[in-house]
């Protein structure tokens, strides 16, 4: 947010956020690259204004077609190439493209129709994105500006989405790890956690590697005090007049907060 407000509405910041800025931002394109930036710019749209000069300028591929030794493709011919892969991926188009994954950076775009590709494709494209996202996370965290990242309501997650999560936390041999320096707090419903297999494959995979210090902690419901307590500061009432209201409310919620408030806003609705 610090970053694109100084980019997109020139939001006059200090000198420490803008050196930050420019810190970060150089960081972000050197471990990145160009195919990089436009890559992830389908699925982090604020790359595109973050990164105009990216796209602004060419690319250059290994290939002559010139006779110089140098054949320049612009960023928006592979951005447009990349829009194809996308559609691909979300709705099971007939075009497939080859990434080489032994050069994540490479710019490599050639299509394929075999069907027999189709595995290898979708394979090569998620450890392309897993790859580019361990390199972000590396590049904007640091000791001096660590990060943490919350997700919330994991049982709705989809297979996808927990694979990138357990790659990011699992699969950190690559990159430095004095100079990632990042933590992860998720949430999930535990009566809801075995309806979702790949959660669950996820946090068995999490636990199980020796990469990162995991922490489980259990929520519960608050107890009458807590909830009195609650209530209370809603009202702005001491707490030995709002203790009955605490037991009654306390009874139909068993103390979930959110079940409290909802509660509350209904009695006092009505």
């Amino acid at each position: 947010a610090t970053i694109l407000s100084e980019v997109e509405d020139g939001i006059r910041v200090d000198d420490a956020v803008s050196q930050y800025v420019r810190r970060t931002t150089s960081l972000i394109e050197t471990h990145l690259s160009a195919p990089g930036i436009v890559f992830l710019s389908n699925l982090i749209p604020s790359f595109r204004s973050l990164f105009a000069n990216v796209f602004q300028r060419v690319v250059v591929d290994n290939e002559d077609s010139d006779g110089d030794g140098e054949q320049r493709v612009s960023v928006e011919d592979e951005d447009s190439d990349f829009d194809d892969v996308q559609k691909e991926t979300s709705h099971g188009s007939e075009r497939h493209a080859s990434f080489n994954s032994d050069d994540i950076g490479a710019n490599n775009n050639d299509f394929v129709d075999d069907d027999s590709c189709d595995c290898l494709v979708s394979d090569t494209i998620k450890n392309r994105l897993h790859y580019l996202f361990q390199e972000l996370t590396q590049a904007i965290s640091s000791p001096d500006a660590p990060i943490m990242l919350f997700l919330d309501d994991l049982q709705w997650a989809d297979k996808e989405s927990l694979e990138l999560l357990t790659s990011l936390i699992v699969d950190v041999d690559q990159l430095d790890s004095h100079q990632r320096c990042i933590s992860f707090v998720v949430t999930y419903r535990s009566n809801e956690k075995d309806k979702n297999q790949s959660l669950v494959d996820c946090i068995e995979s999490i636990e199980r590697s020796n990469a990162t210090q995991v922490t489980r902690m259990q929520l519960g419901g608050m107890d009458i005090e807590g909830t009195n307590a609650m209530i209370a500061d809603a009202l702005k009432l001491p707490i030995r007049l709002t203790r009955p209201l605490s037991v009654a409310v306390h009874q139909k919620t068993l103390g979930n907060p959110l079940f409290v408030k909802v509660f509350l806003t209904m009695l006092f609705e009505e």
